[in-house]
């Protein structure tokens, strides 16, 4: 069988590692738009710096651009991981080299070389986002004076609660990060290297401006020749197959059902694209496995505090006029049986339906490690459980290393303790 990958990011790589490990014999073309820099087994043949140009979908054949020259591959099958570039608005739209949009791996290895630049001093970062964030604290950390700029009234506003954004912000702030919000960026200054960026309220030096105001699927070859939702999305059946027959889809260019609403819309994470890879290849000869869709599940960290979300927030449900309540709970817990070691402090949030109870989504704040929470409550999200299955959950116990009663069981059993 020949397949072609279009892609190299997590979408495409697990595609080609899960088709290889189901089929020894089977021949592989990767085309990927910029540099690739992992090595694959023989019969993965790679085009670096290659372009997809156009699906030839009723001849099976795809047109590829490579340094001017055009060639047609043909497929058995093709799975699409062409991925999201970041979204450029106009008045930011410029060719300066410090101007820094932030979505490849390409544009994030430019970070993380420039924030050990000696000849940076001064960072704006526009967009208050988890990508802003986390541009902000890498900068912060090796001493660069950062503002971030967010037009809403909060950082991580689309994430976050604001009592469980604000505690984030602070720490920013703490590392000498200076947080603009409910401020607009109007443009740069500057030329032919920008010097500063003008908002509604002020006028801002930099050396470098990073712009994380969120992504564009790369899918403006394939709108004619694909059924995709308005903003360019990718439609997939539950095998993540698309309208073309043997092509299949996957990672950021893709719409997945996000559960809490389901609705359809763009959950942009590394570990989604990864899970729809495996599934693509997995389903390529039949369908075998589906995908039921996602709740959304990740986990960041800004200073010396970790933050996770599953599902809907109580800002996010309130918008979307769900109805909800929640409860919140805050625990110190043991990290080690060692009394020498600090407890970490952990803040819950649980959003539920105040009529059947049942869980619609959660939020972790703390100063220690959050990974095991997190991922726990997202299973009890996609397991569609009520705040009584989290109240009797058997979590284990181990004596003198973690504390009884779990948080999780807390939380759940408190708003019955409230109602009584």
């Amino acid at each position: 069988m020949k397949l072609l990958v279009v892609g190299s990011s997590h979408g495409g790589r697990a595609a080609i590692t899960a088709a290889l490990a189901q089929d020894a014999t089977i021949e592989i073309d990767l085309i990927e738009a910029g540099p690739v820099t992992t090595v694959y087994p023989t019969q993965v043949k790679v085009h670096a710096n290659t372009r997809a140009i156009q699906l030839l979908a009723t001849q099976h054949q795809l047109l590829i651009s490579h340094a001017g020259q055009k060639q047609r591959l043909s497929y058995d099958k093709l799975i699409l991981a062409p991925g999201a570039q970041a979204t450029i608005p106009a008045v930011l739209s410029t060719t300066s080299q410090n101007v820094l949009p932030m979505r490849t791996r390409a544009q994030i290895n430019h970070l993380k070389a420039a924030a050990t630049d000696a000849t940076i001093h001064h960072v704006i970062v526009i967009g208050g986002g988890y990508i802003g964030v986390g541009a902000a604290d890498l900068f912060s950390q090796h001493g660069k004076q950062v503002t971030v700029i967010e037009h809403g009234p909060q950082l991580l506003g689309s994430y976050l609660d604001n009592d469980f954004s604000m505690p984030i912000q602070q720490a920013l702030q703490q590392q000498g990060v200076t947080v603009h919000v409910n401020e607009l960026v109007t443009g740069l200054t500057g030329a032919p290297d920008v010097t500063g960026v003008t908002t509604n309220q002020t006028t801002l030096s930099a050396d470098l401006v990073v712009v994380a105001t969120g992504t564009t699927p790369n899918t403006d070859w394939l709108q004619d020749i694909l059924d995709c939702l308005p903003n360019g999305l990718i439609k997939t059946d539950a095998y993540l197959q698309t309208s073309a027959t043997d092509v299949f889809a996957v990672g950021d260019a893709i719409a997945v059902t996000y559960l809490p609403q389901h609705q359809s819309r763009s959950i942009a994470l590394a570990s989604n694209a990864q899970r729809q890879g495996e599934l693509a290849a997995l389903n390529l000869q039949t369908p075998v496995l589906p995908y039921t869709g996602v709740v959304g599940t990740s986990q960041w960290q800004a200073g010396h505090l970790q933050f996770g979300v599953t599902g809907l927030t109580d800002t996010a449900a309130q918008r979307a006029n769900i109805s909800h309540t929640s409860v919140t709970l805050t625990q110190d817990q043991r990290q080690s049986p060692n009394p020498a070691i600090p407890t970490k402090h952990v803040q819950l949030r649980l959003t539920y339906d105040p009529q059947s109870k049942q869980l619609l989504g959660a939020q972790v704040l703390a100063d220690g490690n959050i990974d095991e929470l997190i991922n726990l409550l997202a299973l009890a999200l996609q397991a569609q459980q009520t705040l009584a299955d989290l109240s009797v959950a058997d979590f284990y116990m181990s004596p003198g290393k973690n504390d009884l009663p779990h948080l999780i069981n807390a939380a759940a059993m408190t708003t019955y303790r409230q109602e009584k």
